[in-house]
């Protein structure tokens, strides 16, 4: 077994049996440390900001406390509904505090140079989630194939419906390894 902490999520790793385990990461410390510093010092219109601010506003209450079960119920939603060849698939999830999903290998890559790929695959829409399409830990590899395995954002969702069966069957790894190489 293996494990893997993300910034919202923390994933195990069973190779051997082919599956992965996705659980949120929760921040509560700070949540709690934000809410007094907010009464201390008596700032009720900020206070109340902070509570409204959407899941993914870095620092906001929700995203300190429910982003990872927030990805993880996004990613088994996205995967349910549209089976796209690019996804890793999420088999279960229980109301997005532990997912189920099939183990998939990553081959280690530069992210520079598989950002640069995947831009040339997707006419630069990447670019929008560079974050996700940069990381080769969030890729992995099924019959030659390659598939995302952390597809829980919004952006990365919107980038896959446009470009997944694309990348999927465009993507070779043998041109990206050439690239690294003559770099």
């Amino acid at each position: 077994m293996e494990l893997k902490k993300g910034t919202h999520r923390i994933v195990f790793i069973f190779p051997r049996f082919g599956f992965v385990i996705k659980l949120p990461r929760f921040y509560i410390w700070f949540a709690i440390k934000g809410f007094f510093k907010f009464i201390y010092y008596r700032d009720w219109k900020f206070l109340k900001k902070w509570l409204k601010y959407d899941v993914v506003v870095l620092g906001g209450f929700k995203n300190q406390v429910y982003k990872g079960i927030h990805d993880n119920w996004q990613e088994y939603k996205f995967y349910s509904i549209t089976k796209n060849v690019f996804l890793q698939p999420t088999h279960f999830s229980l109301y997005g505090l532990v997912n189920i999903q099939s183990y998939g290998e990553s081959k280690k890559t530069p992210f520079d140079t598989l950002l640069q790929y995947f831009m040339v695959l997707t006419d630069g829409d990447v670019f929008d989630d560079n974050h996700h399409f940069a990381n080769y830990r969030n890729f992995c590899f099924e019959d030659g194939k390659i598939k995302i395995t952390d597809y829980g954002s919004k952006r990365t969702q919107a980038v896959i419906e446009k470009w997944g069966e694309r990348i999927v069957t465009e993507f070779q790894l043998e041109k990206v390894k050439e690239k690294e190489e003559t770099a």
